[in-house]
């Protein structure tokens, strides 16, 4: 792996977990708040599961771009 391609998983991978961050503290930040718990609930799943798609998304890029 070059270095273009590895300095391109890193940024990957920090912008994945850096999103999975803000996502869970967005989401526990809602959950605290006892106004709605159903849509608290569903706002959470969302967001996490929008994390592991981003996720999913960063690894297939840095897949598809190695030589």
């Amino acid at each position: 792996m070059n270095r273009s391609a590895r300095i391109r998983a890193a940024a990957a991978a920090i912008c994945t977990i850096l999103f999975i961050l803000l996502s869970v503290s967005i989401a526990y930040l809602i959950k605290t708040d006892k106004d709605s718990s159903l849509l608290s609930g569903i706002i959470s799943a969302a967001l996490l599961l929008l994390g592991a798609a981003i996720g999913n998304g960063a690894v297939w890029l840095v897949r598809r771009s190695r030589p």
